[in-house]
């Protein structure tokens, strides 16, 4: 009876080991899984990110680019602006010359009695126009230079996010390469156990 109760218990024993190697081979394997899986994942965010930090250089270089331009700019608008100024008075000198003599010499009268109250309204004009061009061409760059730090801003909330990422799936493959190691060790160990039920098992036969 005791030898009955000791093949029982043996048998027992054995299936159970087996049914725990089957178990922790499943779960080893779905391990090996999705640890390929998130490396895998972890290598295309590192991709990513690659990505998002030339972009983000290549914006920097940008706005680097357009604050340089900057004063280069203001140089071209007030170049553009002295030559409209000569081509008017070109123009208003040729219109003056091709009137009648009597007319011209009216016109040329008038303007050597009043020539302070013209060439005060003429500064006033040359400077209202000039300072409305220069504001014009400052709201443009300061438009420009906020449209580049916005995509900077944006790039580097991407870049961070990608960064966030990569290091917290390196965490999960951290995390899933030591719990494979843990099961592979796990899974021999009760691979031994089971092989020496067996034998157990076999010998009491005999």
């Amino acid at each position: 009876m005791k030898m009955d109760e000791l093949l029982t218990s043996v048998n027992k024993a054995t299936k159970d080991a087996t049914t725990e190697c089957d178990r922790l081979r499943s779960t080893l394997e779905d391990t090996t899984v999705q640890l390929a899986r998130t490396r895998t994942e972890a290598e295309h965010l590192k991709a990513r990110n690659s990505e998002l930090e030339a972009q983000l250089a290549k914006a920097q270089s940008q706005l680097e680019k357009s604050q340089l331009g900057e004063h280069k700019s203001k140089e071209d608008i007030s170049v553009i602006l002295f030559k409209a100024k000569l081509q008017r008075s070109s123009y208003s000198f040729n219109f003056l010359t091709s009137l009648p003599k009597i007319m011209f010499t009216n016109m040329f009268t008038r303007f050597i009695q009043h020539k302070s109250t013209y060439f005060s309204r003429m500064i006033v004009y040359g400077k209202d126009e000039a300072k409305n061009e220069v504001a014009k061409l400052l709201k443009c760059q300061t438009d420009m230079e906020q449209l580049h730090a916005q995509q900077i801003e944006e790039l580097r909330k991407h870049y961070t996010e990608a960064r966030t990422k990569v290091g917290l799936f390196e965490l999960e493959l951290d995390k899933l390469f030591q719990e494979r190691c843990y099961l592979t060790a796990k899974l021999s160990d009760a691979e031994h156990k089971a092989s020496r039920l067996r034998v157990v098992f076999d010998f009491s036969y005999i």
